[in-house]
Order: structure tokens, then C-alpha cells, then sequence
């Protein structure tokens, strides 16, 4: 194992996060908690391969239907993690125990 997997995880490309998805049947990734009403915000995965992001609250009293997104999209947000929290974001995804990853 490299130093740079010890001590975190290398970024991902679209195709590992989509294969990683479905091969762990993740339908749901919730990402955070609204600040103001703690309402989730989260990615959402078809088995048809859509993917969503639904950030809809309801602190504007409004509702949002989820907004089409990629899987590009769903890469480029654990890549802007540092590389710890990257692993800890995946294995939280994949339903892993980091300290195993």
C-alpha cells in the first residue's frame, strides 16, 4: 500500500464512483444537514444510472424537485475533500469501515 492510500485516498474518476455505486447498491448519499432546519442534502442514484441532487429544505417554504446531476458531478464532490476526508466520505458511501478501506 503507497503512503498517499495510507494516508487518504487518491481522487476518483466518474466510472469509479458510478462502478462503486452500483456495485454497492447505494441509492441514497446524504451529504450534509440543511444549517437551518437540518433537513438532509443528498445525491440520489437510479438504477437506470440517473443520478440527482436533491438540496430542497424547507426553510424557503418552497419545494424543490431533486436537480439532474452526473457522475462527474458526484466525483468532483469527494474530490474537493482533502484526501482523509475522501476516504472517510467513500466508505461512508459504500457502507465501509474506514479504518478498513
Amino acid at each position: 500500500m503507497t503512503q498517499e492510500i495510507e494516508a487518504g485516498m487518491p481522487p476518483v474518476t466518474a466510472q469509479d464512483m458510478q462502478k462503486a455505486i452500483a456495485d454497492h447498491g447505494v441509492t441514497r448519499w446524504k451529504l450534509r444537514e440543511c444549517s437551518i432546519c437540518d433537513a438532509p442534502l443528498y445525491y440520489l442514484f437510479s438504477p437506470d444510472g440517473a443520478v440527482a441532487y436533491n438540496s430542497s429544505c424547507w426553510c424557503s417554504r418552497v419545494y424543490s424537485p431533486p436537480e439532474p446531476r452526473s457522475y462527474d458531478d458526484v466525483a468532483r464532490t469527494l474530490n474537493i475533500q482533502t484526501p482523509e476526508v475522501r476516504k472517510q466520505m467513500f466508505c461512508e458511501l459504500i457502507g465501509a469501515d474506514h479504518a478498513d478501506a
